[in-house]
């Protein structure tokens, strides 16, 4: 598989279903005033970093999409014990209250409690497994 780039280019306005291609996009480092990256084909597989005017994203509200974990546009929150791959931005998850039996990563266990952050880049895997469940809240970078 390969990627269509774009890459430091200055660019204004709405990039909307411009990138009509089966490969995944990386839009990385570009500016622009009033930049909405919106519609493109492939979106949740697509990498999003370092672009003024929507990177860095804040906290995203419903991050949940299936097993997918998205910059917008996702249905839900984070679920129990589900594995979720990270798309588009990179994206700090944090990880309060509740009982936390485990938060891995990339299939390996890097916390057995509450009050702890992680690190996602773009594709990194991760799982909570709770038995009360935790406030988790997932800021997009």
């Amino acid at each position: 598989m390969k990627n269509v780039h774009i890459k430091e280019n200055e660019l204004n306005g709405v990039i909307n279903g411009v990138y009509d291609t089966n490969e995944p996009l990386v839009f990385r480092d570009n500016a622009g005033v009033g930049l909405v990256v919106d519609d493109i084909t492939n979106w949740a597989w697509s990498r999003i970093s370092g672009n003024s005017h929507y990177n860095p994203i804040g906290i995203i509200a419903t991050p949940g999409y299936g097993d997918q974990l998205m910059d917008k546009d996702g249905t839900g929150p984070i679920l129990n014990n589900t594995e979720y791959t990270n798309w588009q931005s990179d994206k700090t998850v944090y990880i309060s209250g509740g009982t936390v039996i485990s938060v891995k990563v990339e299939g390996t266990t890097a916390f057995t409690s509450t009050g702890v952050s992680i690190h996602l880049s773009y594709y990194n895997k991760f799982t909570v497994t709770w038995s009360s469940p935790p406030t988790i809240t997932v800021v997009g970078e």
